[in-house]
């Protein structure tokens, strides 16, 4: 069961009471400053991580563009602007000007059009190296993975407009 930090989240993002979902504010809220919170990028870590075993969890995206989400390492940088990147830690899948993709290196790569993803299963097996992504409504295949996690892992979420929303599911 799943809840976002907020101790992680950026200034910007909202987070709804029960910590299970997150959107992006019009301004800039007061919170304290803590070192596990992004300060630059629009994220938000989710308040547990896993450094072994086989995990899975539902996100619900809204209709808009301009999410991602999927995992970073323990020591994702938090303090300036970085990418999505595996090289950064991060591994995730990203929705943008109508398109879908998975955040690779050196370049991304494309998953089509996306428009139709409304609920996403991400599942991490950390000893089986994979972390993959399904289209909920009927469980296709979006795009898996292969990493061998060096640290403990937190689930990622990201939103970068106030007409986006990303929802943890029961």
């Amino acid at each position: 069961d799943l809840t976002l930090d907020p101790d992680s989240a950026n200034h910007l993002l909202i987070l709804s009471a029960d910590l299970k979902s997150v959107r992006m504010g019009c301004r800039k809220q007061e919170l304290p400053d803590h070192p596990k919170r992004f300060d630059t990028n629009s994220r938000v870590l989710a308040s547990r991580g896993f450094r072994s075993g086989r995990h899975h969890w539902e996100v619900e995206v809204g209709p808009a563009d301009g999410w991602a989400f999927g995992v970073a390492r323990e020591s994702v940088r938090r303090k300036g602007l970085t990418q999505f990147s595996p090289d950064e830690g991060i591994w995730a899948v990203q929705r943008n000007g109508g398109r879908c993709w998975a955040v690779t290196s050196p370049q991304r790569t494309p998953l089509g059009p996306g428009s139709a993803l409304s609920r996403v299963r991400v599942c991490l097996d950390y000893e089986g190296e994979e972390l993959s992504f399904y289209n909920a409504d009927d469980m296709s295949h979006i795009f898996t993975f292969h990493v061998a996690f060096r640290e403990r892992v937190f689930p990622l979420f990201s939103v970068c407009s106030t007409v986006t929303y990303l929802k943890l599911c029961p």
